[in-house]
């Protein structure tokens, strides 16, 4: 496996509701040569704050504060500090498995890019008599009762 610096670049706005278990679900990566960049792109709530937390119980955080300029604008800003050989962009509403930037690292070893998409997992509450099954976990839903 490849040990080389990964940046992972998150943009920050207004989302202090889901930060935490975003970054957290990055500080507890099983590959631990990260350096995380958190971009507060002008955030109104206590998104910035949260970051600043962060980056005191995390030597590998850094912080950026700026004016909001949009999605783009953060992540460049972000590429600006980026150190790293490789970088992972991360919205800040998102979480991953523990091993993900792990299992990327073993697989980019001999590339020079890696793509990958995601899996989303919606429950249906189709009635209260209802339960979920197998089969819904399949994605095979039965048609739409009038």
């Amino acid at each position: 496996m490849c040990d080389k610096k990964v940046s992972v670049i998150m943009p920050v706005y207004n989302v202090e509701r889901y930060i935490e278990r975003s970054v957290y679900s990055i500080i507890n990566q099983t590959y631990r040569n990260l350096e995380i960049i958190l971009v507060d792109d002008g955030s109104k709530d206590n998104s910035g704050k949260l970051c600043d937390y962060f980056a005191q119980i995390d030597n590998r955080i850094k912080v950026l504060h700026k004016e909001n300029g949009g999605l783009s604008s953060a992540r460049n800003a972000g590429l600006a500090l980026a150190s790293g050989v490789y970088v992972y962009f991360f919205d800040s509403d998102d979480y991953i498995r523990n091993d993900t930037i792990e299992s990327c690292m073993r697989d980019i070893c001999d590339a020079d890019l890696l793509s990958f998409g995601f899996f989303a997992l919606h429950i249906l509450f189709l009635s209260k008599k209802k339960s979920l099954n197998a089969q819904h976990l399949r994605g095979n839903f039965p048609a739409k009762q009038h």
